[in-house]
């Protein structure tokens, strides 16, 4: 489990003046389901984010992975093993085929492993996201938003990692591409049992996570939380 405990974080805005993000914020996120971080802008939802991936560092309280600080196993660790990023605008290498972008992702956190292994690993993954031969050795400036979408999934994906952050991942596409994009987002939660957390401004992703979190600044410090469905496998 994924949890951050009595986490307060505020940064210096200008004149020095100290801004407040979030205040003693308490969030548990467990493998097997999605989760909606949910909330106005600048309310601290991708400040969430950052915390958990340890991209920053909470002024107070804890990160736990399964009950261990996350400071004590190590930032660069944690991102390579433990947690994936999806970026809002893929942060994908426009001059790399599709192949070659999860590659990257793959040589860091796979480096031990074998070469041959890890490529088809990649291509398998990719596969297995809807895309085509032609299309994994494209460069991704030819390939269409949601096509460019799964492999940044996939990038993230590739790591074997149990909690996969997402900061808008449907945020640049359109509503048939959310649509598909949040089917494959469940399947990979329940399916491969991963722990999804998703940053996101819209109403139909938020309904079709499994638990919401609601991000605002004039709620109670637990932040409003919304089991969505009591189906969840």
């Amino acid at each position: 489990m994924l949890e951050m405990r009595n986490v307060s974080y505020s940064y210096t805005g200008k004149g020095k003046a100290k801004v407040s993000v979030l205040e003693n914020r308490t969030m548990k996120f467990e493998k097997g389901s999605i989760y909606a971080l949910f909330g106005p802008s600048g309310s601290g939802k991708t400040t969430c984010l950052m915390l958990l991936g340890g991209l920053e560092i909470p002024n107070q309280g804890k990160i736990l992975l399964d009950g261990q600080d996350i400071s004590e196993i190590g930032y660069q660790k944690l991102r390579q093993k433990y947690v994936s990023y999806i970026f809002q605008d893929y942060m994908l290498f426009p001059y790399m085929t599709a192949l070659e972008n999860v590659l990257v992702s793959a040589q860091i956190s796979l480096k031990k492993q074998d070469k041959n292994m890890v490529k088809q690993k990649a291509t398998e993954l990719l596969y297995s996201l809807g895309l085509v031969e032609a299309e994994v050795n494209r460069k991704v400036t030819e390939l269409s938003g949601g096509q460019q979408q799964r492999v940044a999934i996939a990038r993230a994906l590739v790591t074997e990692a149990d909690y996969i952050l997402a900061d808008e991942p449907t945020g640049n596409l359109d509503r048939e591409n959310t649509v598909s994009i949040m089917e494959l987002m469940g399947q990979i939660a329940h399916e491969r049992n991963k722990a999804l957390v998703i940053v996101t401004h819209s109403e139909y992703v938020r309904n079709e996570c499994d638990h919401v979190y609601y991000i605002d600044k004039d709620m109670d410090k637990e932040g409003g939380y919304e089991s969505c469905k009591t189906n969840i496998n």
